[in-house]
């Protein structure tokens, strides 16, 4: 079974509405993009980064969605880039306030995840 915070974040990234999201995220959330070495915590520089991904992959769609009785919840998510097909995995903890308190997002293919992070770095930079 989803939970509404796992509804509201399929819809605001489909969407492209990722402010949608602040109200969800908990206080310590911690996001591990494919994108970056790093943790980011910042809830406004998470929203921003997943909005870049409906500005980048076009057709995105709904795959399917998992759940655990372990508060974690799993959207897959696919569209194209360049016309070539990009999937991502998008792993969602929710605390016990039912908060988004852990993302972890996963791509595939390699080759097609590589060309969505420098389109997604150009976009960063204003390019």
């Amino acid at each position: 079974m989803q939970s509404k915070p796992t509804d509201i974040y399929i819809h605001a990234i489909l969407s492209g509405d990722t402010a949608a999201l602040l109200p969800i995220l908990s206080e310590g959330i911690i996001a591990l993009p494919p994108t970056s070495p790093d943790a980011i915590s910042d809830p406004l520089m998470i929203t921003f980064g997943l909005g870049v991904v409906s500005g980048i992959v076009s057709d995105l769609r709904l795959v399917r969605i998992y759940a655990s009785d372990e508060n974690w919840h799993a959207a897959v998510f696919e569209g194209l880039i360049d016309g070539q097909l990009i999937q991502f995995s998008d792993h969602l903890h929710l605390s016990e306030e039912n908060l988004i308190d852990r993302i972890e997002i996963f791509m595939r293919p390699a080759s097609v995840a590589d060309l969505f992070y420098h389109k997604m770095s150009a976009k960063i930079a204003g390019e």
